[in-house]
């Protein structure tokens, strides 16, 4: 078994604190999975989900600051490192609660649903404002069917891919059925998010067969393409001692 990542573990504010105590936000990552997984017979996309997407949103903004390169919310609107990593929290912890509704759309499904709760966690001031923007728009683009303009919205795509490990992956497939989607989804074994050498972001693919790249290429090729996140990332698969470039 992998260890679950998790937010909780390099990262407390006020804001992660009231979406991890809020009944509603309980609510609709449980009725996300009871629908994905208890009904439609798909991985995970619930409370766990959530964690983990925000616990590689905030790795990567910390390494991209570390590297010199700054989020709009910061040259836009001059927020501070934990008002981006709150945004960056609040968009990872709801970009998926619109499947308590339905799987079609569920991107507009949960910008409706989020509104009111990023209401309570960002408000009081013009700049409360603007990060409850960047978050919806982390939301509404996390799939790569919407264009990511932010850098906030582009690492919360490319967060939600990268819970990929042991079967995770964010294509979803029907447990048990024999597919593409199945075999390689099971194939990853690790993910890991590291800084780089020529680009700041390294994403490690650790797989058991190369099955796992078609995982890479259709899971995180959409979220990235044409950002300019994909400038400043380098994907790798490690297949036994074997390293492939795959962007």
């Amino acid at each position: 078994m992998c260890d679950v990542k998790d937010v909780r573990e390099i990262y407390d504010s006020r804001v992660l604190r009231a979406l991890e105590e809020d009944p509603e936000v309980d609510a609709l990552l449980k009725g996300a999975n009871d629908l994905t997984m208890g009904r439609l017979m798909f991985n995970d996309h619930g409370k766990t989900h959530a964690r983990i997407v925000a616990y590689f949103a905030v790795r990567a903004y910390e390494i991209l600051r570390k590297r010199g390169i700054r989020a709009n919310l910061e040259f836009e609107d001059g927020a501070t490192e934990e008002e981006v990593k709150d945004t960056l929290v609040a968009a990872a912890y709801l970009h998926d609660i619109g499947n308590a509704v339905n799987r079609r759309d569920h991107e507009l499904l949960s910008l409706i649903l989020a509104a009111p709760i990023l209401d309570k966690v960002f408000s009081g001031s013009r700049l409360a404002v603007k990060q409850k923007a960047v978050a919806m728009e982390a939301i509404l683009c996390h799939m790569g069917r919407y264009p990511a303009t932010s850098l906030e919205a582009q690492i919360v795509a490319l967060s939600d891919g990268l819970d990929m490990e042991r079967g995770r992956a964010r294509i979803p497939y029907r447990m048990g059925a024999k597919s593409i989607h199945t075999y390689s989804a099971l194939s990853i074994s690790r993910v890991e998010l590291q800084e780089g050498r020529e680009r700041p972001l390294l994403v490690l693919v650790h797989m058991e067969n190369p099955s796992g790249i078609f995982q890479i290429e259709e899971v995180l090729g959409p979220k990235i393409e044409n950002t300019r996140l994909s400038e400043m990332l380098r994907i790798k698969a490690k297949i036994g001692e074997e390293e492939v470039v795959i962007h």
